[in-house]
């Protein structure tokens, strides 16, 4: 497989991944409330975890080719929240999403009670580490896209956003099923996942001749 083969693949792969991860996110946090039982077992809720899964490997399959395409340009601060996003999606898309199709359901149908009083203190710390990992590398992929015009200057305005959304998503998950707790939850991965899918839809559709040029020379991109 050529280098342009390969980055077509993670191109598709983001693609793919982003749109999987939409799907999820927005059907699991409209149709089914935190904390509760029937919902955790409900073979729909299992199944969009899954999903949910499934799209996130297939994102941080492809995000190494988002990173190579503009390493150079980048810097170490491109480098850092490329690490950071792939890390927010190992806890949050990968282990919260395997938790989700394995072990909640389980768990609601044999202690219910239990289930229903939320996580236990521990998973407090993987929250804070997640949300870390989610705004820095946010704030590290959309500074270079902004400064050094890595990417057109929407993208990096919508990394900024990511940022700001998932530390007031933090913020307000005390407030439980309540009606801005549910929005933040639906909306504050969406600037992510769009961006991605659009970086990751840049690689695939270019072709073979342009992006086999792009590890060693990238033009900045148009506004």
């Amino acid at each position: 497989m050529t280098s342009a083969q390969i980055y077509r693949v993670s191109g598709l792969a983001l693609v793919t991944g982003a749109i999987l991860s939409v799907i999820s996110s927005v059907l699991d946090g409209v149709l089914f409330p935190m904390n509760d039982p029937s919902a955790a077992m409900n073979p729909l809720n299992v199944a969009l975890s899954a999903i949910g899964v499934v799209g996130t490997v297939l994102a941080l399959l492809g995000l190494p080719g988002i990173y190579a395409r503009s390493a150079r340009q980048g810097g170490t601060l491109w480098l850092a929240g490329v690490v950071l996003i792939a890390i927010t999606g190992m806890l949050f898309g990968v282990f919260m999403g395997l938790m989700g199709t394995l072990v909640f359901p389980a768990l609601a149908s044999a202690a219910p009670g239990m289930f229903s009083q939320g996580p236990p203190p521990s998973f407090l710390a993987l929250f804070v580490i997640g949300t870390l990992a989610n705004l820095l590398g946010a704030l590290g992929m959309g500074i270079p896209m902004l400064s050094r015009r890595l990417y057109p200057r929407w993208c990096g305005y919508l990394m900024i956003l990511e940022a700001v959304l998932a530390a007031l998503s933090f913020f307000v998950q005390g407030l439980g099923d309540s009606a801005i707790g549910v929005i933040l939850n639906v909306i504050s991965p969406l600037p992510l996942f769009i961006v991605l899918g659009w970086a990751g839809y840049q690689l695939w559709s270019r072709p073979e001749s342009e992006v086999a040029q792009v590890p060693t020379r990238v033009a900045p991109q148009p506004a």
